[in-house]
């Protein structure tokens, strides 16, 4: 079933190491700006930030991660880790041609902006954070994300029966659609995505983050 986008940002995409990474951009000011989503959800949560953030100047980049989204979505869970998305993320600049750009997120996006500050410094112009997974919240976030995984790993074929039910229900407001979103996705990419990122590092090392100079909201 078509995903719902707006008429005035079609969704794009290129491909990186084999892997289709989706992207919409708003707007064609000269500054600009790289917005990543939060865990299991996609660059529609956005549907009327970017818009807002492109009506004042601002060149704006919603990319859907690996597994998320219109991006390719495989089941291996070694296709998934917080490193991996942040080099999409820089990938995704090259592939814009772009050699700045502010880069935030949400949750899991705020890690990928974390992600992409440290693999490729020069390339950040600034950072903006929205409720980062890092050292306090990890056992609040293990305590929320193994359980899920769980359930994946038990009730699959379950949740390919809801997924396809709920994919046939008409996309009407963003907010709405956010709360069904998670019941829409391939189950096998889900658990793909939680397993990736609950064996790897949730985000770069403290010492890494800290030596970190771009300005950060």
């Amino acid at each position: 079933m078509p995903l719902f986008r707006s008429p005035e940002s079609p969704t794009a995409s290129f491909t990186y190491r084999g892997r289709r990474i989706g992207y919409q951009e708003h707007g064609s000011g000269p500054r600009a700006i790289v917005l990543t989503h939060g865990l299991l959800m996609d660059s529609r949560m956005y549907t009327k930030l970017a818009p807002t953030l492109a009506a004042h100047g601002h060149r704006v980049i919603t990319a859907d991660m690996l597994g998320h989204g219109t991006s390719a979505q495989p089941h291996a869970m070694t296709e998934y880790s917080m490193p991996q998305f942040g080099r999409d993320v820089v990938a995704l600049l090259d592939h814009l041609e772009l050699a700045q750009a502010v880069i935030g997120g949400t949750s899991l996006g705020a890690n990928v902006a974390l992600e992409v500050a440290v693999a490729a410094p020069a390339r950040v112009r600034g950072l903006v954070l929205e409720m980062p997974v890092l050292e306090n919240a990890l056992p609040a976030a293990a305590g929320a994300f193994v359980p899920l995984a769980l359930a994946l790993r038990i009730s699959q074929r379950l949740m390919a029966g809801v997924a396809a039910f709920t994919r046939r229900i008409p996309r009407t407001h963003y907010l709405a659609d956010m709360l069904i979103d998670f019941a829409r996705r391939d189950p096998a990419a889900s658990l793909a995505v939680l397993d990736g990122l609950i064996f790897g590092r949730v985000a770069p090392p403290i010492e890494e983050r800290h030596a970190l100079t771009q300005p950060t909201w």
